[in-house]
């Protein structure tokens, strides 16, 4: 896949939000866990072996223990896109287009952000991550959920993905958010996954493996749109306090940048 023209253009109107009192470079962003910056992070108890040196004497006295302040880690700028190769992604050619265009605007922008920007396809074959161009070339999804690489120390880590976990969200969100400063979601999917139309007695092959006869008429559509809104809360809450997640509906990539925006994931350069 060639550099898109499209993607470029957006990616001149956009920038990685990252901590303002900071330049881009090393030190640029915040990590979300705990660290040795300035910056602080909340409080914990004291065990032995904490530094005396950061005991909060304030919060000790209120709270009638010892307690000591925890500062967030001030790593050098990493970000890594984990692009799922995984077979559902290829319900359509237009999901499996859209989701790598995606993956090239997240890895465009960390470039010019300084943020050593690597690239991971989740169910395909391993890669080295660097430089991303090649392996965003062999992106052909349709394999099964599988490799999961370990986060590079301090990385801020965007899944790109349509989230369809038969398990839930929570294992993944454990595995690759361990170690990561966040990790985001971007949710890609198809408009017959966002909102399947009535179609009666029909037959599901799951790209995935397997085929079942269903009748897709009113109730079993509501069915599938609770299950859908359900997991979509699953990730809200699986995310919480690690990162965000951000339709991204497939179609126009400016639609998903306006809900990473929104959610201060990207910021417009000069304000719009």
């Amino acid at each position: 896949m060639t550099a898109d023209p499209e993607i470029r253009r957006l990616a001149a109107r956009l920038r990685l939000v990252h901590d303002p009192r900071r330049a881009t470079g090393a030190g640029a962003f915040l990590a979300r866990g705990p660290g040795a910056s300035l910056e602080f992070h909340d409080h914990r108890d004291y065990v032995a072996g904490d530094d005396p040196r950061h005991l909060d004497w304030s919060a000790s006295a209120r709270t009638g223990r010892p307690v000591v302040r925890r500062h967030r880690a001030e790593a050098s700028p990493r970000l890594e896109v984990l692009l799922d190769a995984s077979a559902s992604m290829a319900l359509t050619p237009a999901k499996a287009r859209h989701a790598a265009r995606l993956a090239e605007l997240w890895l465009l922008l960390a470039e010019e952000a300084g943020a050593r920007p690597a690239l991971h396809l989740l169910g395909g074959a391993p890669g080295p991550g660097r430089p991303w161009r090649p392996l965003l070339d062999r992106y052909a999804p349709a394999g099964v959920p599988g490799h999961l690489p370990a986060p590079a120390p301090g990385a801020e880590r965007v899944l790109i993905s349509d989230g369809l976990c038969p398990d839930g969200p929570a294992p993944w969100v454990r595995r690759l958010g361990e170690g990561a400063a966040a990790l985001h979601l971007l949710q890609v999917l198809d408009d017959q996954e966002r909102d399947p139309a009535e179609r009666g007695r029909v037959r599901l092959e799951d790209v995935e493996g397997g085929t079942m006869d269903l009748v897709m008429d009113g109730p079993a559509v509501a069915a599938y749109r609770l299950r859908l809104d359900r997991l979509r809360q699953a990730w809200h809450g699986a995310l919480h306090g690690r990162g965000h997640v951000v339709d991204a509906p497939v179609g126009d990539p400016l639609v998903t940048a306006r809900g990473a925006v929104a959610a201060g994931l990207l910021a417009w350069r000069g304000g719009r």
